[in-house]
């Protein structure tokens, strides 16, 4: 279905387990730090989340006016290495002002990436 419609237990992010409410694995904090501060790495791994999970994009990226950002570096590091979102809020405690500056610089340009595609498609199929 792929809309805001679709209940969120068929999202691929809870599916996923990174609303798991488990203890913290500091391994995947580690794991979520290096993908955050590796911007290519990042980058690379959210395009493929983003291709991948459409149903979850659509609701956290269209449907959602905050927390954008938020969700994708979460949805990110679950896509990449299981991370749930609590490891992956740790993870971004511990980067540096700049790091975080530049890890939302590459969630706007998925985030932009993903509505302009979503643009495309609406002008081209009438989606």
């Amino acid at each position: 279905m792929g809309s805001t419609m679709t209940p969120w237990t068929e999202w691929e992010d809870y599916n996923a387990g990174m609303w798991n409410t488990r203890p913290i694995d500091e391994a995947k904090v580690v794991l979520s730090v290096a993908t955050l501060s590796d911007l290519g790495q990042f980058l690379e791994t959210g395009r493929e989340m983003i291709r991948e999970w459409q149903t979850a994009a659509i609701h956290n990226i269209v449907s959602l006016k905050t927390g954008r950002r938020a969700w994708v570096g979460q949805a990110s590091c679950c896509y990449s290495h299981k991370a749930t979102s609590a490891e992956t809020r740790q993870a971004w405690g511990q980067l540096a002002n700049m790091e975080q500056r530049a890890a939302n610089d590459i969630a706007d340009i998925i985030i932009a990436e993903y509505n302009e595609g979503r643009t495309s498609a609406e002008t081209l199929f009438g989606h």
